[in-house]
């Protein structure tokens, strides 16, 4: 591929090729990129519209913070601060519908978990859906409750109580990006629209590679 014009150094594959990287490299960083880049934050905003068109209360002050801290300004980084809300709202998406709804690894060892022997060489699984809505942890794990993020909340959570993603040495490197990107997306969007939900029931959830919905997410969109 040539890459030597300014335009095609524009592309993403062209700047993965430049770092002579081999076949099956290219080919992780570009699933990478489009699988934790685009479907995970798809995925949660999908949801977060859902939520928000099943709760027009927390709609509407959803709205009334843009209109008072943007304005017609559309959003920006340096406006992240103040719409708290907003990060409450995808915090608690991250909770009831965590993307990643399960974080596999493979034993190097047999492992003593609780009593259940786990031979090495074996794959489990961490279900993310699960301990999101554990009520040990949460009270009333199934209502979608933005403002239980307020204060300390998060900071009294055991560890691994709220790991969307991920935990420990391998926590997802995107987090901060995923974050900031769905968070100003979602402001994009709600400045100019109101979105209703259509369908003649609640969502049923069909976790997939990504956290997925069995008949798709039915909205209309209204201007405001």
């Amino acid at each position: 591929m040539e890459t030597s014009t300014p335009s095609a150094r524009r592309h993403v594959l062209s700047r993965v090729l430049q770092n002579h990287l081999s076949t099956d490299e290219v080919e992780g960083q570009l699933l990478t990129m489009l699988f934790a880049g685009y479907e995970t934050t798809a995925a949660a905003l999908g949801f977060a519209w859902y939520a928000l068109a099943q709760n027009p209360e927390i709609q509407q002050a959803f709205h009334e913070e843009l209109d008072a801290v943007l304005g017609d300004d559309p959003p920006t980084h340096a406006d992240i601060t103040d719409l708290e809300l907003i990060q409450r709202i995808m915090t608690e998406i991250l909770r009831m519908y965590p993307p990643v709804h399960t974080i596999p690894r493979q034993t190097t060892r047999d492992v003593d978990v609780d009593g259940y022997q786990i031979p090495a060489d074996t794959q489990v699984h961490l279900p993310l859906l699960a301990i999101h809505r554990d009520e040990r942890f949460y009270d009333d794990p199934s209502t979608f409750r933005p403002n239980r993020w307020t204060g300390d909340f998060e900071d009294t959570l055991p560890d691994y109580a709220f790991i969307p993603f991920g935990g420990g040495r391998r926590t997802c490197i995107g987090r901060e990006f995923a974050t900031l990107e769905a968070t100003l997306v979602l402001a994009t969007i709600g400045q100019h629209w109101t979105l209703e939900w259509m369908g003649e029931e609640a969502v049923s959830i069909e976790p997939e590679m990504t956290m997925k919905t069995k008949d798709g997410l039915p909205m209309q969109l209204r201007p405001r």
